[in-house]
């Protein structure tokens, strides 16, 4: 998974892009994303994984954690970057699943400067939810592969994927001024009426205190139905 200075490279990328496309930090406290508990699950999760040495264990704690990652992105598909991040923790999830952990590429290793020479990593303890990458793995295109050398990390596609989602979806945050999205019906997805603006409240009160020229014409005409009439319309015949 993402380490910690890639997650706040991630979120600083969605502030600044947030703030250029006119948004605003404070809308970051207005946005109500679903079942925040489980993103909370799963860093939890992750964290204690790095602890347990036991394979088995290790993987199960791994696999829930993703799931959590992917529920919390599934309940809020309507936010900008959720597909995204979904994608991302599938791609992550596939390998570890197939391969009981996430396989990691020893040139990578030496390439993320984590050790100077091949012959050292044999002495570095991958845990229970990492190993050495070998022929009896599967989807070795999605382990972990991508030398992070600023971080000293090995990264993989689904990584970077995950990275790109939350950028995407505090970028999304930001830039959202209501906290929710509104559909093409101008209903709010949660089902709730929108909210009138000011303008528009005004002008509805106005309306209701002065009547419409249309009314006005109607009440005049009321009694002069001929004003209503074609030619001809409502002449006394006797006359014609």
């Amino acid at each position: 998974m993402v380490g910690l200075i890639g997650m706040l490279l991630a979120v600083a990328a969605g502030l600044v892009a947030g703030l250029a496309g006119g948004g605003r930090l404070r809308n970051l406290a207005e946005g109500r994303l679903r079942s925040l508990w489980l993103p909370v699950v799963a860093v939890v999760l992750q964290g204690l994984t790095g602890a347990v040495h036991d394979r088995s264990e290790a993987v199960a704690a791994l696999i829930v954690s993703y799931l959590a990652l992917g529920a919390f992105a599934v309940r809020n598909t309507s936010r900008p970057g959720m597909g995204v991040l979904l994608i991302g923790v599938t791609l992550n999830a596939a390998p570890i699943l197939l391969d009981g952990g996430m396989p990691v590429e020893a040139h990578a290793i030496v390439a993320a400067r984590v050790v100077r020479t091949d012959a050292e990593i044999a002495a570095l303890d991958f845990g229970g939810k990492r190993h050495l990458a070998g022929p009896g793995d599967h989807l070795r295109l999605l382990d972990d592969r991508l030398p992070a050398w600023f971080s000293h990390e090995v990264l993989s596609i689904g990584d970077l994927v995950i990275t790109i989602g939350v950028a995407a979806v505090v970028a999304g945050l930001v830039r959202d001024e209501t906290g929710r999205r509104r559909d093409e019906t101008g209903r709010r997805r949660d089902g709730s009426a929108p909210v009138p603006s000011r303008g528009t409240a005004r002008r509805h009160a106005a309306r209701s205190r002065h009547p419409t020229a249309l009314h006005t014409r109607g009440a005049r005409t009321a009694g002069r139905p001929e004003a209503l009439s074609g030619p001809g319309e409502g002449a006394d015949p006797a006359t014609g």
